[in-house]
């Protein structure tokens, strides 16, 4: 068995093989002589180098349809389980999704100074990102920014990372730093509130999660949930807000039809 990254569904192509393993093998389509329906240009410029996606060629019907398949996939193979009933399909929003997201950081010399981003697809590189997609437009947006932020502080070097939790009305930012902070650095991290209207919130080496100090009030509810889940390690909290309130929502009325059912 091999896995293909790059190719979809029916097409035909040639592929590179990178990983073999003892079950499966992964490779890479290097040239495609049929192209899939479902296939698209992808929206992102850093699409292919940023990690942070895997299918931004395939278009959403074409993307849950395998989801989908890959999930009775695992319920058959790994489960030995057969589902009664399959649900409809839940669509979400198909870009600016992302509200949950953990951005690599580095100050990179050759690349002009500091990098913020997700790590390059299968490295531990951070991709050159002056914008993404699947994050809110203003999480997008302020990319630029936090790279500027990051490289006028004393700890530049000691800022291995970035966690974003994003609510309805609010967006929280939490700074991981490794030495401690000086007051000029504390007065960025006030002023980019002041300027940018979010929450900032620091962690030091060896610390949990806690408030900065920098940016005033409570998160908003939703926010806060982000924030609990980090606290507490919970890196598999859902990041998409939208499909999963539409997920309960859709699935409550059933669920509580069955109360001995289990939905996955």
């Amino acid at each position: 068995m091999v896995f293909v990254e790059g190719a979809l569904p029916g097409e035909d192509a040639e592929v590179r093989i990178f990983k073999q393993g003892r079950k499966f093998d992964v490779g890479a389509a290097s040239a495609l002589s049929h192209h899939s329906a479902g296939r698209r240009e992808p929206r992102c410029p850093h699409f292919g180098v940023c990690g942070g996606c895997a299918t931004q060629h395939a278009d959403e019907r074409t993307q849950m349809a395998a989801k989908q398949r890959w999930l009775e996939d695992c319920l058959e193979r790994i489960g030995k389980v057969e589902p009664e009933a399959l649900l409809p399909i839940v669509y979400g929003e198909e870009w600016g999704y992302r509200h949950r997201a953990r951005l690599s950081v580095r100050r990179v010399e050759k690349k002009g100074g500091v990098l913020v981003g997700f790590r390059e697809r299968r490295s531990t590189y951070i991709a050159d990102m002056r914008e993404c997609p699947v994050l809110p437009d203003k999480v997008s947006a302020l990319l630029p920014h936090l790279r500027l932020l990051v490289e006028s502080l004393s700890v530049r070097e000691r800022v291995p990372q970035i966690e974003v939790a994003v609510g309805d009305d609010a967006i929280a930012l939490v700074f991981r730093h490794l030495l401690p902070l000086t007051d000029a650095d504390h007065a960025e991290f006030k002023s980019f509130h002041e300027k940018h209207g979010v929450h900032v919130w620091l962690q030091p080496a060896g610390v949990t999660v806690r408030p900065g100090g920098v940016a005033g009030g409570n998160p908003e509810a939703d926010v806060a949930e982000h924030m609990h889940a980090l606290a507490h390690g919970d890196l598999d909290f859902r990041h998409d807000l939208f499909s999963r309130r539409a997920l309960l929502a859709h699935v409550a009325p059933w669920q509580a039809a069955t109360p001995r059912a289990t939905t996955v």
